[in-house]
């Protein structure tokens, strides 16, 4: 996984060098070479949903902002589910609790209006206690109308269905399939724990403090 996300960050770093943004090439390699944590660049109006996101372990857990678009994030430790999934060593027991929880996952980031933009199998790591952490939120959008959260949900849903099964080569089997959208659709349709108001007060107390 180090090796992973090292080559991860050479490509992200590269792009952004690349695209002009020197600040953020320069914020990268920093955090990574400093403390061998995760950079992330976001769009400003995703940021306040990923330290909400993170909180919950969806995704890792937000540990500074810069420039709200910057933000450093604490190594999600454990396989990626894509790795135990070509290597055949993804547990069946426990595997339908672990897609289950994944579509609360897209779920949840579906019904704040987030579109995650490249939900696949390496995208997800599955920790020591059977839950997936969602990684790599660099092309993830925010909509709030009602009109797009509909959307989203549609294309979150149907985006990891395909990643899942077009990144390792085959379908998944279709009690895991059932397993994710059960997941999703129940988080989906459950009310909002906090409200986008309050994401956003906690996200600049967080940044701001």
């Amino acid at each position: 996984p180090v090796l992973y996300d090292t080559l991860f960050c050479v490509q992200r770093s590269l792009f952004s060098f690349l695209g002009g943004d020197l600040y953020s090439f320069i914020a990268f390699w920093w955090s990574f070479l400093m403390d061998n944590r995760i950079v992330d660049v976001v769009g400003i109006a995703v940021a306040p949903f990923l330290i909400y996101f993170g909180n919950r372990g969806i995704t890792p857990k937000v540990l500074a902002v810069e420039g709200e678009e910057v933000l450093t994030l604490e190594r999600a430790e454990g396989p990626r589910l894509g790795q135990l999934l070509r290597a055949g060593r993804l547990d069946q027991a426990s595997a339908p609790v672990l897609y289950e929880r994944l579509g609360r996952a897209f779920g949840t980031i579906s019904r704040y209006g987030i579109l995650h933009g490249h939900p696949h199998s390496d995208n997800v790591v599955v920790t020591l206690e059977n839950n997936p952490v969602v990684i790599d939120w660099g092309m993830a959008l925010y909509l709030p109308l009602r009109d797009g959260i509909k959307a989203w949900r549609t294309r979150n849903l149907a985006d990891s269905l395909a990643g899942l099964r077009n990144r390792d080569g085959l379908a998944s089997p279709w009690n895991l399939r059932r397993a994710l959208i059960s997941g999703f659709n129940d988080s989906f349709e459950s009310p909002a724990e906090k409200s986008v108001q309050e994401i956003h007060r906690e996200a600049h107390s967080f940044m701001y403090g």
